[in-house]
């Protein structure tokens, strides 16, 4: 398994395969992109964040002028997805944030998705030089929240009814791994 910049012609397909229903699609980007989820409006998502990814081929990337803010795929043996999440860098306070998490439906709870915090935490630390990584996590989202715990993400803030999801108030909880010393 290994970490590496999100292709868009080949993984597009896999992360729209993960997304089966809104309440999925709702939690993972938090409706910051329309339902049904299409290849075009999410590449032009990424482009407008100003986000690294692989395109047209394995051999040219979407440049902008962070070194580390990306698209990124967590991938197997075959070099498929089974996870993605976007990754940048605060360079005013050195911390990481990571968005968009999420990890194929087809290996969910199986260990998968704290593989994949492990290695991103690992590259965060090492090649961003980042002292701590955030995320947010809908309070609703027991699977998410209990996985980042397990890593050693621990919850700084939680905003109650920070977002309405059909005829639902989901609370947003800000989460904290910082760098043991």
């Amino acid at each position: 398994m290994h970490l590496r910049l999100y292709n868009e012609q080949t993984d597009f397909v896999y992360i729209a395969k993960w997304i089966r229903d809104e309440r999925t699609h709702a939690l993972w980007c938090a409706n910051l992109l329309p339902y049904p989820l299409s290849q075009n409006e999410f590449h032009n998502y990424l482009i407008v964040q100003n986000l690294k990814f692989s395109f047209q081929s394995q051999s040219e990337t979407f440049q902008n002028d962070k070194e580390y803010d990306g698209a990124y795929v967590y991938a197997d043996e075959n070099n498929q997805p089974i996870g993605f999440f976007i990754y940048t860098v605060n360079e005013q306070d050195k911390s990481g944030f990571l968005r968009f998490i999420m990890v194929d439906s087809k290996v969910r709870g199986k260990g998968y998705g704290t593989a994949m915090l492990r290695e991103l935490l690992k590259f965060a630390y090492e090649k961003t030089g980042v002292s701590s990584v955030r995320l947010i996590v809908f309070d609703v989202n027991d699977a998410a929240r209990k996985c980042y715990e397990k890593v050693g993400f621990t919850a700084m803030e939680n905003a109650l009814d920070a977002f309405p999801y059909q005829g639902e108030m989901w609370g947003r909880v800000l989460m904290e791994h910082g760098l043991e010393k």
